[in-house]
């Protein structure tokens, strides 16, 4: 309002101006105008940069007319306040300096399975445009703080205890996370804000349950171990039994096959190699009582 103050004060200068300045009124009172003009025009003319809008107040009375980026022609008695409507985040974390709160920020929820779970997240939210005036009447520039805090901790907390701790923690982290997100969107959607994206950063699991994942995860890669060894030695124990089938099968097919005739046949051959053989010593072992033994022990032929 101080240019309202500077404005009257031109306006009673120019009306002054022949007692003040004499003879050089008139060359002040154009002085005067062009000044008068040019605080007008500052008043009136407004730019809004990227990113952002702003909401206009008239004697305390908020306008329902948004100021968009570039520029735009205004009452030159209203107060602006300007808001962002660019991709903002909010975070909540145990990490001392990560979270928007400083200190151990992180949403706390209780499983089905009755679980305390400290939670790390971030929201990725953007105002409305359309709905900045209503934000500001109704909630003021803070609405982070007064609006997107509460229904996000209720949100979770809500999604939360429908899911026991190891679902949470493991198997189904991402879907539970798009379940707080569209809780949240829900919430959020007639308060000017909407939420582009909830992120479930980390589930910050108490020790002693932790201490007991890690000891079930050993026990299972210990069974697992046992699973792989019992079936590796079922499998060599088939392999045995089909090769001492395989050993089984060729000793009777042998079997069958030497007959009288086959050996009798059999024992000439060798018979014949021997005589042929460089080795002077011939020995016949009799297979009946037709063929006696011949031993030839001589050296030379």
């Amino acid at each position: 309002m101080s240019i309202i103050v500077i404005l009257a004060i031109l306006v009673i200068l120019y009306f002054q101006a022949k007692n003040l300045f004499g003879d050089k009124a008139k060359l002040a009172r154009m002085g005067i105008i062009l000044l008068l003009i040019i605080g007008l025009l500052s008043q009136t003319i407004k730019v809004v940069p990227p990113g952002r809008v702003k909401v206009q107040d008239l004697f305390g009375e908020v306008k329902e007319r948004v100021l968009y980026s570039g520029l735009n022609f205004v009452n030159p008695l209203v107060n602006l306040h300007e808001m962002s409507i660019r991709t903002q985040e909010y975070t909540m974390s145990s990490k001392t300096y990560e979270g928007s709160i400083s200190g151990d920020d992180a949403i706390k929820g209780l499983s089905s399975d009755g679980i305390l779970l400290p939670m790390d997240i971030t929201c990725l939210f953007h105002l409305i445009p359309d709905k900045a005036p209503e934000v500001f009447s109704k909630v003021g520039l803070d609405y982070e703080t007064k609006v997107i805090r509460p229904v996000l901790k209720t949100s979770i907390r809500e999604v939360v205890s429908n899911y026991p701790m190891e679902e949470i923690y493991s198997s189904k982290r991402d879907s539970i996370a798009m379940a707080m997100k569209i809780r949240s969107v829900e919430k959020l959607k007639n308060r000017g804000v909407f939420i582009e994206d909830l992120l479930l950063r980390d589930v910050n699991l108490p020790k002693e349950v932790e201490r007991a994942i890690n000891d079930k995860k050993t026990e299972q890669q210990r069974l697992q171990k046992m699973v792989y060894t019992l079936q590796k030695e079922k499998k060599e124990k088939e392999r045995k039994i089909i090769e001492a089938q395989g050993i089984k099968e060729k000793n009777r097919t042998i079997a069958e096959g030497l007959t009288d005739q086959y050996l009798q046949w059999y024992k000439i051959d060798m018979m014949k190699k021997l005589i042929d053989s460089p080795n002077n010593t011939v020995i016949f072992i009799p297979m009946g009582e037709e063929i006696s033994p011949i031993i030839d022990a001589g050296v030379g032929n």
